[in-house]
């Protein structure tokens, strides 16, 4: 017999409350397994901790000497965790007049998706970097993924 395939994993790192809570239940209803941080301090920790199969990251946290940016370097940099797809989710765009957009060396993320947007653009570029691994245009319980 066969065991069921678990439904991928995403980790959410964000240091809004809200923004956590809303993405939390947006993705567990199109059927992820989602896992939640409010800083980027031990996240080289945490990610091996939760082993997701996708990162979504803030870019500008609050207080905090790491930003998203540099958080997002030392994950390339890292063998083990460097495969690992990773979206930056900022708002960083309404309050600096530059264009970001990932590249190999400076912004190494796979997709950059800017808070403001539609919710289904998060979850297109979800799809992109996880093909074959969960449909989100169904949704699912997504219930079995809680904090380590």
């Amino acid at each position: 017999m066969e065991t069921p395939r678990q439904p991928p994993s995403i980790l959410v790192v964000d240091d809004d409350r809200d923004i956590l809570l809303s993405l939390e239940m947006l993705l567990r209803h199109h059927g992820y397994r989602v896992f939640t941080r409010e800083k980027a301090v031990d996240l080289e920790a945490d990610i091996r901790a939760v082993a997701p199969d996708l990162i979504i990251l803030d870019v500008m946290f609050a207080g905090s000497a790491r930003d998203g940016f540099d958080a997002c370097r030392t994950l390339r940099r890292d063998p083990a965790l460097k495969k690992i797809p990773l979206i930056l989710y900022t708002a960083i765009n309404e309050y600096y007049p530059f264009s970001f957009a990932p590249d190999r060396e400076d912004l190494p993320a796979d997709a950059l998706v800017d808070k403001a947007s539609e919710p289904s653009c998060l979850l297109h570029q979800i799809a992109l970097l996880l093909p074959g691994r969960a449909d989100p245009s169904r949704p699912g319980d997504g219930r079995q993924g809680e904090k380590p």
